[in-house]
């Protein structure tokens, strides 16, 4: 079977929602600029609303949006990602879990942190992730292709790729690509 990487995949073949690095642009910098969260300020104006109790920050990455509890203490900031790197690096005065969105509210009930004030959701990849050669989220580097959001998980999009028959490939686009 043939094997595929991120090189079989660049232009005009590139995977539908690449952003404007993954297509070529912006790539004059030399030095790791951290990812930062979307619309912080935006988000803090709402926060200053929102009742005290807990609060989720449901994709924790890198921290950006969990910063915002300096400025909001009246709510009690928990944080959840699928991203163990995230995890292992947050703050350790940072209360974050390693979980899936699906497991939240169990781990909530179960520490009697409900109900909540709020929750936020900052879908997508971090720069981290699509700047580190082996999680293999970028065409820009000849690596594996392994996206795998959880590193614990067994299963890659290169396995997917090189395994599926092409009915399993067409229904997993068909039902999970916007």
């Amino acid at each position: 079977s043939r094997q595929l990487n991120w090189n079989t995949l660049t232009p005009p073949n590139f995977p539908i929602g690449a952003s404007t690095r993954e297509l070529g642009m912006n790539t004059n910098r030399a030095e790791y600029l951290p990812h930062e969260g979307v619309m912080k300020e935006e988000i803090s104006s709402i926060l200053k609303d929102v009742p005290s109790g807990n609060f989720v920050d449901a994709t924790y990455g890198y921290g950006s949006h969990f910063k915002l509890s300096d400025y909001h203490k009246h709510l009690n900031f928990i944080g959840f990602d699928r991203d163990i790197e995230s995890v292992n690096n947050s703050k350790n005065y940072h209360n974050v879990f390693h979980l899936n969105f699906s497991e939240i509210y169990k781990l909530l009930s179960e520490k009697n942190l409900l109900p909540l004030s709020g929750i936020l959701y900052d879908f997508g990849l971090s720069s981290h992730q699509i700047d580190t050669e082996y999680r293999g989220f970028s065409f820009q580097k000849n690596t594996v292709l392994d996206m795998r959001m959880n590193t614990k998980q067994k299963l890659t999009a290169e396995n997917i790729i090189n395994n599926y028959e092409v009915e399993e490939l067409t229904k997993v686009l068909y039902n999970y690509s916007d």
